[in-house]
């Protein structure tokens, strides 16, 4: 080394080691803060790497970790809440959708109704079928009720308690009860005129049954080709005359094995054009 640098050299050294002696009160500067590093790893920890400034009053420093950690800790559950650490099967939307079906379903099945109501069994067992039959057995036991099948050593009743199946050798003798109904049918099938406001049906009917049919009244119904009934109308039968019990009089009447005759007017437009027509009968029983 050159001599000559000696007295510079002196000089340098005199002022850095009169600066290393100087005050060392802590000041709010961002220098003199500890230098805090976080690391967050892959299974969502924190690694935090502190660099303390030695000429930094404990108190401060330990405020300011606490501080920082704090920060750290909220930044973490954040993140958290943010990445699942776990794979959802199934989303809240699928589930949510799931439970909708689920509910659709349940209703479905309360409203559809069954394939046999009790209300219909009850009406069935009610009504049951028609008697036509009195069959009298040698014990003197009386059984009523329809022959579905007649075999050679036995038959089969059909009666209101269920089918029984009677052995021939134990029946006295059979009697064929007649029901006592109306049954009024149409003969032929009657004549029909188109005019400018209406159609025109005339024809008869006939009471093939075995009671009176009261109020006898024949209905006839226009259609279009769209299966849309357009126009319909009845009338009453020209029938025998008749005084009822609550002091009606009337001729719609039509007794067993009678005949009457009838004539329906359906008033009509030409708006839509007629395609088929259909009719019916309707009666009443009345005292």
């Amino acid at each position: 080394m050159n001599k000559s640098l000696y007295p510079a050299f002196i000089i340098l050294l005199i002022i850095f080691i009169s600066c290393s002696k100087k005050d060392n009160s802590p000041k709010p500067n961002k220098k003199d803060a500890p230098k805090i590093e976080t690391k967050i790893t892959e299974n969502d920890s924190a690694e935090v790497m502190i660099e303390i400034n030695e000429n930094k009053p404990e108190e401060n420093v330990i405020k300011e970790i606490n501080e920082e950690l704090t920060t750290i800790n909220t930044d973490s559950l954040i993140q958290t809440n943010d990445t699942q650490f776990y794979k959802l099967e199934k989303s809240i939307e699928d589930i949510l959708l799931k439970i909708s079906f689920l509910e659709k379903q349940l209703l479905l099945n309360e409203n559809s109704a069954p394939s046999t109501s009790f209300t219909e069994k009850l009406k069935n067992l009610i009504d049951g079928p028609p008697i036509k039959h009195q069959i009298s057995l040698k014990n003197e036991s009386i059984i009523e009720g329809f022959i579905e099948k007649d075999n050679e050593t036995n038959i089969l009743v059909m009666t209101s308690l269920g089918r029984l199946t009677i052995n021939k050798n134990e029946i006295e003798y059979i009697e064929e009860i007649t029901t006592l109904e109306p049954d009024i049918i149409f003969i032929g099938h009657g004549l029909e005129k188109e005019f400018d406001t209406y159609y025109e049906f005339t024809g008869k009917v006939l009471n093939q049954g075995t009671l009176r049919g009261d109020f006898v009244r024949v209905i006839y119904k226009l259609w279009a080709d769209d299966t849309n009934m357009l126009f319909s109308d009845s009338a009453f039968v020209e029938g025998d005359q008749i005084k009822y019990q609550s002091g009606i009089v009337t001729d719609t009447a039509l007794n067993p094995n009678k005949s009457a005759r009838y004539t329906v007017k359906v008033p009509i437009n030409h708006t839509a054009p007629v395609t088929y027509v259909t009719r019916e009968i309707r009666w009443m029983k009345y005292n």
